[in-house]
């Protein structure tokens, strides 16, 4: 795949991996609100683990706060008219349009300008590189990135049945995906559980992080925390 980008094929294994984790967390009735590269962190097997549930709820009904990360939020966040669970529906839109792609689908011409942001992701206004995508990836990003959040894809009344069972994954196993039985498009080399050395070096004063608490957790550590996600 070209810089920046992931190949088709691991997009795929790696949105399903979110999609699992996703239709867990609202089966137990809990809106995530934070989905974004930096939240998912990879084990040992290579299989994404979702992290930092700081702006996760549960709800039933209708939640109003505004918050989560700019280029993530979904409209109704944006309009804060009130939304549900199908705000992670649009941020898996936005993660498979980066990872497809290379950046985000809502970012204006000065990087960072969060009213450009919103601007664009009230109106929908995103375009596809013509070529990058297939056509079922661009039809499965499209059908997320809905602004209509009760006709976006997987917000219907069979809910995730409709996004698993979307051409885009057309050959996934999605049993032996939750067995772990699926060879991942790529495997983190660590040494043992308390290997760290794929985590980024920072030093937490200079980021002005003074109330830290605890140290980094290995990636293969997260296994234990997070099985039967």
């Amino acid at each position: 795949a070209p810089e920046g980008r992931l190949s088709n094929a691991a997009s795929c294994f790696y949105a399903a991996n979110v999609v699992c984790a996703i239709e867990y967390l609202h089966k137990q009735n809990i809106i995530y609100r934070d989905l974004k590269p930096e939240n998912l962190l990879l084990d040992a097997r290579g299989y994404l683990k979702l992290v930092d549930f700081g702006f996760a709820k549960r709800v039933h009904g209708r939640t109003y706060t505004l918050c989560g990360t700019a280029d993530y939020l979904a409209p109704e966040i944006v309009s804060q008219q009130g939304h549900g669970f199908e705000v992670d529906l649009w941020a898996l839109g936005v993660l498979v349009y980066e990872m497809l792609v290379g950046c985000s689908p809502f970012e204006g011409e000065t990087k960072g300008d969060t009213k450009q942001i919103y601007d664009n992701v009230l109106r929908g206004d995103y375009t596809m590189p013509p070529g990058a995508l297939s056509p079922e990836a661009s039809n499965f990003i499209d059908g997320l990135l809905t602004v209509d959040c009760l006709t976006r894809l997987g917000c219907g009344r069979t809910g995730m049945r409709d996004v698993k069972m979307h051409p885009w994954f057309d050959g996934l196993d999605w049993g032996m995906l939750l067995e772990r039985r699926m060879e991942s498009p790529f495997t983190p080399e660590i040494s043992d559980a308390l290997d760290t050395h794929n985590f980024d070096e920072y030093d937490e004063c200079e980021d002005g992080i003074d109330d830290y608490e605890e140290p980094l957790v290995a990636l293969v550590a997260l296994n234990e925390l997070f099985n039967n996600y």
